[in-house]
């Protein structure tokens, strides 16, 4: 699967599953030490979202970010601001 990113509709990367550098075992490492790091180590029942193969983008508070994966579809997104709940 390929995909191309795009934030508030100018391109930032593309790629797919075979641009992973290291591979998908290194991806793994760097997203349990980066978690770790964030003092969010995971644990046993954790639920993950892998992320996008085309790198880390910066999106902020009010921009859109896509991730088109051709005729597998699209995700698009808006950030907002998180809010303390009453």
């Amino acid at each position: 699967m390929r995909s191309r990113t795009s934030v508030n509709n100018e391109d930032v990367g593309t790629g797919g599953a075979f641009t992973l550098t290291g591979g998908f075992v290194r991806s793994v490492q760097f997203l349990l030490e980066l978690a770790a790091r964030r003092g969010r180590p995971l644990r046993a029942g954790d639920m993950i979202a892998t992320g996008q193969t085309t790198g880390i983008h910066d999106v902020k508070v009010g921009e859109t970010g896509t991730a088109d994966f051709g005729d597998d579809g699209c995700l698009s997104v808006r950030l907002i601001a998180a809010t303390p709940e009453a």
